[in-house]
């Protein structure tokens, strides 16, 4: 069953949102520091991307929940289709799962390690996410 045009109205924008708000961190991280009055200073930018994306990642959880009940429980019956399906579950569950380490659990020796290794992810997860939304209308 395909994910309904509610949910698509829903999911698509929040996906996109939780993309760019994630890229403009990386971009204000690592790219964008200030110098201040005791030396290097984030960049406003960064903190609010982050706090943008945190936002929008709540609404990702939604749609996870609604894909859950409808989309994904029925496609768990059709192997074939699984190759695109599974693999962005699996990144999902990662980012949820690391997204709450970083932001509640995990102390400063951790913290860079996770945090790599969830926008490596998130980055991943474009792609992925493209290829299963457009892949099987070709």
């Amino acid at each position: 069953m395909r994910p309904s045009r509610f949910t698509k109205k829903i999911l698509y924008p929040s996906l996109l949102l939780i993309a760019i708000s994630g890229i403009t961190w990386l971009i204000g991280h690592y790219f964008l520091e200030i110098q201040g009055e005791f030396g290097p200073e984030k960049h406003p930018l960064e903190i609010w991307s982050l706090r943008l994306h945190g936002f929008f990642a709540m609404f990702g959880l939604l749609c996870l929940g609604m894909l859950l009940e409808h989309h994904i429980k029925t496609y768990l019956k059709h192997p074939k289709r699984w190759w695109t399906g599974l693999p962005l579950l699996a990144v999902w569950i990662w980012l949820v799962i690391s997204g709450y380490l970083l932001y509640y659990l995990i102390d400063d020796q951790w913290h860079n390690a996770f945090s790599l290794g969830h926008w490596i992810v998130g980055l991943i997860s474009v792609l992925a996410a493209y290829l299963h939304i457009v892949g099987k209308k070709y």
